[in-house]
């Protein structure tokens, strides 16, 4: 006659195997759904970054046609308008293209990568060493340098935001939209820009 043994340390050998089995697989299960998850996301603030950007650019190419149709409406006028007309002619040309613009500047991130990529575009034949902008901007843009070109980028509070100055070899180069401003006006005037 034959008896059965009563260790349990097979059968508990064999549960414990299931259980570090079935852990395993439920670990590399939850790990997939969470790097779908993440994937989905990552693709999400993607496709909505691009449609801001998008949003951004049309908005300012509206703002540019409509400063252009003002400066063309300025200019149509054939008959030489007497010296106050001028004045008010160009004064309301210029709230209008300060009004643009300040609809354009209250997209902040647009508004301090303008001021980025304006100050860099200015430089002419002369490198540009550092940009300065505003420390606000300066934080929306996250970044410490201009991409692709190793310019520095440094803050300062003197500059309102949407401003810029590039900071030259021997110079700098002003991109704030005050003088902007201040230079279509003193053109629009007839004055020296």
């Amino acid at each position: 006659m034959a008896f059965r043994s009563l260790d349990s340390a097979p059968q508990e050998q064999v549960l414990a195997h299931a259980r570090s089995t079935g852990y395993a697989e439920g670990y590399a299960t939850g790990i997939r759904a969470a790097e779908q998850a993440a994937r989905a996301q990552r693709e999400a603030v993607q496709l909505q970054a691009a449609q801001a950007q998008a949003r951004q650019a049309e908005e300012q190419a509206q703002a540019l046609a409509a400063l252009r149709a003002a400066g063309r409406a300025v200019a149509a006028l054939a008959v030489p308008p007497a010296q106050e007309s001028a004045a008010a002619l160009t004064a309301a040309a210029v709230e209008l293209a300060e009004a643009i613009i300040g609809q354009v500047l209250r997209d902040e991130q647009f508004a301090a990568r303008a001021a980025m990529e304006r100050a860099a575009k200015l430089s002419g034949t002369e490198p540009v060493c550092t940009v300065r902008l505003n420390p606000q901007d300066l934080q929306l843009l996250g970044r410490k340098t201009l991409p692709g070109s190793g310019i520095e980028l440094r803050a300062d509070a003197a500059l309102s935001a949407g401003d810029a100055v590039a900071e030259l070899e021997h110079g700098f180069l002003d991109a704030r939209i005050s003088t902007a401003l201040r230079r279509a006006k003193d053109a629009l005037c007839g004055g020296a820009p």
